[in-house]
């Protein structure tokens, strides 16, 4: 089943599926196995790349999607998903300055860079300034991190 998010992309035919080919509000996605995407997700290089593409991919979602500075955080929560790294639930948010982000379900697990990276990229387009992402705790399928 799709989520929501992607339930009303396809509805708008903003998600297209087929042929060999995925796309997202006009943007081409890739599909991996989880395990090989973990693999090359534990090089700590990876942390950068993953910061700045998300970064990027962000910005030009949210330049599409019509959303009120109030439905930002559900729209980013939403848009993470979209990732395959789990559910995002942003806990508390002090905007511009921290947030503690709980990630329910990450197939890559743990402190794993390309998962800091990408909510670092996310929470860089939200504060307006470069932050970093980092662990504070792990237990069962739940991560929690600190952005600042």
């Amino acid at each position: 089943m799709l989520s929501p998010f992607l339930q009303k992309l396809d509805f708008v035919h903003q998600f297209k599926m087929g042929n060999g080919s995925i796309g997202i509000l006009g943007l081409k996605q890739i599909m991996l196995p989880s395990t090989l995407i973990s693999e090359l997700g534990k090089k700590e290089e990876v942390y950068a790349l993953a910061k700045k593409y998300s970064l990027d991919e962000v910005n030009t979602y949210m330049k599409k999607i019509d959303c009120s500075e109030g439905e930002k955080i559900k729209v980013l929560e939403q848009i993470y998903e979209t990732f395959g790294l789990g559910k995002l639930k942003i806990k508390i948010v002090d905007i511009g300055k921290k947030a503690l982000v709980e990630v329910v379900d990450n197939p890559l697990q743990g402190s794993n860079p390309l998962v800091r990276g990408v909510i670092a990229g996310v929470f860089s387009y939200l504060f307006k300034k470069d932050v970093n992402a980092s662990i504070q705790s792990k237990k069962g399928n739940v991560c929690i991190y600190l952005v600042k």
